[in-house]
């Protein structure tokens, strides 16, 4: 069957699907992309864009537009949960969630907005953001509007609305009304034009969850964590001393870049420009042990679009980057978006 949110809440639709307390349910949208899949009459599974389990299902709990659908699985595989609470318990979680959501609404008028970012931040401070707030962060300083900001982060309006009352209150951001420039346009436009980077966990969920196994469906929603790479050098936070002459490329390497977090470490560090790419201190360690020497250079270039001019950059090691990041400007002159994944190719050093 299919409803319509302007003819009944999230909380109803779902009440129904658990009807089917001797079936396998699962309830679907579109737009935003959401699966949440019902056993024996309660939720174990939930996928909202880039999230899953509990705060997927709280996401959906906001939706209050759009065309809901709720299909039988016919399936003889066990669903293995993503989530460990009872129906009930998820409601009461949603009812504490819409008085922090609301509180944080209160700072914002209008998901049309933009923000701005006042830097109002000591050089000795440090201000510690989670990965999902980051994310959005970097999805507003894009120039995105609030809205635009949860498609483009994965994440969803809640989350955003949350985090940015959040830096409001640290006065790191101001909310705006002010839109990209014609540059800016142009070249997001661009971007927009070139092959998506859409994690293939999320994007494979486009097939309908009923022509799917649960263990295939299950496994096209797993997620990969940050890859964690054991030390094997004495390798210091801070610049890599480039010694040397002429380069020789070898094997290059594809990772994830993100724009330069806003840090003490990095704020009028002399040794950070337009020309320095900052690499997770334990990933240059594996990258070093991998190709089994140093160096202090490397080629950044753009994935998808080979008609752009790769960089040269030098190279400073921080912990403070999930795997690498280079500023502002150096993302707008590669043509690639903070979360994209970009070739990096290690510069080795002759003595010439």
């Amino acid at each position: 069957m299919k409803a319509s949110l302007s003819e009944f809440s999230m909380a109803e639709l779902m009440g129904l699907a658990r009807r089917a307390k001797d079936k396998v349910v699962a309830l679907k949208m579109e737009d935003p992309f959401v699966r949440i899949i019902f056993e024996a009459g309660e939720p174990v599974f939930a996928v909202y864009r880039g999230l899953k389990g509990r705060e997927a299902f709280l996401a959906s709990m906001f939706v209050e537009d759009g065309e809901v659908e709720i299909t039988p699985i016919v399936t003889q595989a066990k669903i293995r949960s993503n989530l460990d609470a009872s129906f009930d318990q998820l409601l009461s979680e949603f009812a504490s969630e819409q008085e922090v959501y609301a509180e944080a609404r209160s700072l914002i008028d209008n998901l049309d907005n933009t923000v701005g970012a006042t830097l109002a931040i000591e050089k000795d401070e440090t201000i510690r953001v989670g990965q999902k707030e980051w994310s959005v962060l970097i999805s507003l300083l894009k120039g995105l509007t609030l809205k635009e900001a949860a498609v483009d982060s994965g994440t969803a309006e809640y989350i955003v609305v949350e985090t940015v009352s959040n830096f409001l209150r640290l006065g790191l951001l101001s909310v705006n009304t002010f839109k990209q420039t014609e540059d800016e346009q142009a070249f997001t436009q661009e971007i927009a034009n070139q092959s998506s980077q859409i994690d293939s966990s999320v994007a494979t969920l486009d097939a309908d969850v009923d022509a799917m196994s649960c263990d295939v469906l299950e496994n096209n929603v797993e997620f990969t964590d940050t890859q964690t790479f054991q030390a094997e050098s004495n390798i210091k936070e801070g610049i890599v001393e480039d010694r040397h002459h002429s380069a020789q490329l070898v094997e290059d390497f594809e990772l994830k870049v993100t724009m330069l977090p806003i840090i003490s470490d990095f704020l009028d560090n002399p040794e950070i420009d337009d020309e320095t790419i900052v690499i997770n201190e334990a990933l240059f360690q594996d990258l070093v042990a991998r190709c089994g020497r140093s160096f202090g250079r490397c080629m950044v270039s753009n994935l998808k679009d080979e008609h752009t001019d790769p960089l040269i950059m030098k190279i400073y090691v921080h912990s403070a980057v999930e795997e690498t990041a280079i500023s502002t400007a150096a993302l707008f002159r590669l043509k690639v978006w903070s979360g994209s994944a970009v070739r990096v190719k290690p510069l080795f050093e002759e003595i010439g």
